[in-house]
């Protein structure tokens, strides 16, 4: 029988009792207080800690650590709801998880990948326009690449006519090099995949700052060699947890955040539960979440104003379970998408042996948006439709399902990734990592190397790390 769609199919694994505080103002002293118990925020409070400098970490969710890693249990089978991929040039991830002693295996890649589109026919008519289409496509792809080349990922607006390419929209550039409605729509799709939002609302600059911090748009598609190769043995929330454990109570659970105060050369940071009086902040949760944060005194202008118009990708992931990885057996790797398919793309996220078989079904961006209108048991419908479509009659008939919608979730608010809009890099994007006093910033958004992904949200943690201690071993040498 399918399981469910009720919550109590999706059993986080959270971090036991740490910091387990309630809500009574309980007051707390460190060297630095970070916001935000996902990747970023407690690779940062690691890094801090390893130093001998006390940490507290507030985390707005009460029963686990991870923010937008997210891993849940099917009969004992671990899966991945939100972040999972590991690419092959994610290194400080790699490094992170030999550290902590957790395995990855490779993802499946052999067979053939589905594109499905409104081509009618297999003449030669329908071959023709298909090669068209496709040679249509590469030569977008190798206009994009040319331009991504001239992009510093750390200081996008200094790129040769940054104003003139943050100006204009991606959609808008998409459909000026393509000669055909058929290709016009494929590449929009890719990138709408990409980018976890429509190419009308994304710069034309914050797309190639994104393609050349990950490493350019082929590999960040690509499994073998790419962005998409290998997975982590128990889920990659199990990287959270396990840097949790190394902080012990320092981690606060159930602490939202709602001030962070200034004053006589300290920073305090207020929850209901706790209120932590530290020399530095950082804070590592989506710029949207960030901006609820009362700050006094107020943020610079140029720092309000970019983190109120950044807007986060909006993405929903569906986890389906079978008895096996069926479509092996039909030579397929797992790979759906096209223009014509109800979900944005699908990949193969079985273990080696293809048993259980599991498969990853997403809808972004506009599709996403759509999705989200129908009742749980429709959607589910609708991606089970696709997947019958897609690989045969057995995609209709799982053993369990699973789905979370990033975008709905309290303290996320949105997918893998977030984008600005045409006109912001510029205007104001030096603000995006710029310390404010004894602020400093964190998470993937910061990130100027695989912006969006894990990787990216563990160069952030990193980096926020290393400017706090940096700027405290100059004040004690200074002193």
């Amino acid at each position: 029988m399918d399981s469910p769609l009720r919550n109590d199919v999706v059993t986080p694994f959270g971090p036991g009792g740490w910091g387990s505080l309630g809500a009574d103002g309980s007051r707390r002293s460190a060297d630095v207080a970070v916001v935000g118990a996902g990747i970023s925020g407690l690779v940062a409070a690691e890094r801090i800690a390893a130093t001998g400098r006390s940490v507290v970490v507030l985390e707005a969710r009460a029963d686990r650590v991870g923010g937008r890693l997210e891993s849940a249990e099917h009969n004992g089978l671990v899966v991945d709801l939100g972040g999972a991929c590991i690419g092959a040039a994610h290194t400080r991830t790699r490094a992170l998880l030999d550290d902590l002693g957790i395995g990855m295996w490779r993802a499946h890649s052999g067979g053939v990948r589905l594109t499905a589109n409104d081509s009618h026919g297999w003449g030669g008519t329908a071959r023709l326009r298909r090669r068209a289409v496709r040679l249509d496509i590469q030569r977008a792809e190798r206009r994009l690449a040319a331009l991504t080349d001239a992009i510093v990922p750390a200081t996008p607006w200094t790129a040769p006519d940054a104003a003139r390419l943050d100006e204009r929209s991606l959609g808008s550039w998409a459909d000026a090099v393509t000669h055909s409605a058929r290709s016009r729509a494929t590449l929009r799709s890719i990138l709408t995949n990409v980018l976890c939002a429509e190419p009308d609302s994304v710069s034309l600059l914050h797309a190639l700052f994104y393609l050349r911090a990950g490493g350019g748009l082929a590999p960040m598609i690509r499994k073998d060699g790419g962005a998409q190769q290998d997975l982590v043995v128990g889920g990659s929330q199990s990287l959270a947890t396990a840097l949790a454990a190394r902080l012990g109570d320092s981690v606060v659970l159930g602490a939202p955040v709602s001030r962070i105060v200034q004053e006589r050369g300290r920073v305090r940071v207020e929850s209901d539960a706790v209120v932590v009086d530290a020399a530095s902040a950082i804070v590592a949760v989506p710029p949207a979440l960030g901006s609820r944060i009362s700050y006094e005194p107020s943020l610079p202008a140029e720092r309000d104003r970019l983190v109120r118009r950044m807007r986060i990708g909006d993405a929903i992931k569906a986890v389906v379970i079978y008895d096996d990885a069926f479509w092996r057996h039909d030579g397929m790797n797992g790979e759906a998408w096209g223009t014509t398919l109800p979900f944005s793309f699908t990949h193969d996220v079985s273990q080696t042996d293809g048993s259980p078989g599991v498969m990853a079904a997403f809808f972004v961006g506009p599709r996403a948006t759509a999705a989200r209108l129908l009742a749980p048991p429709a959607r589910r419908q609708l991606v089970l439709d696709g997947l019958e479509r897609s690989f045969g009659p057995q995609g209709a008939h799982p053993i369990g399902y699973m789905e979370r919608d990033w975008s709905a979730e309290e303290w996320s608010r949105g997918g893998y990734g977030t984008v600005m809009p045409p006109g912001v890099w510029t205007r104001w994007g030096t603000a995006l990592r710029e310390p404010v006093g004894l602020i400093h910033w964190a998470g993937t958004e910061t990130a100027s190397e695989h912006h969006g992904y894990i990787e990216g949200a563990v160069q952030a943690g990193q980096r926020a790390a290393a400017e706090i201690l940096q700027t405290r071993e100059h004040k004690t040498a200074v002193a």
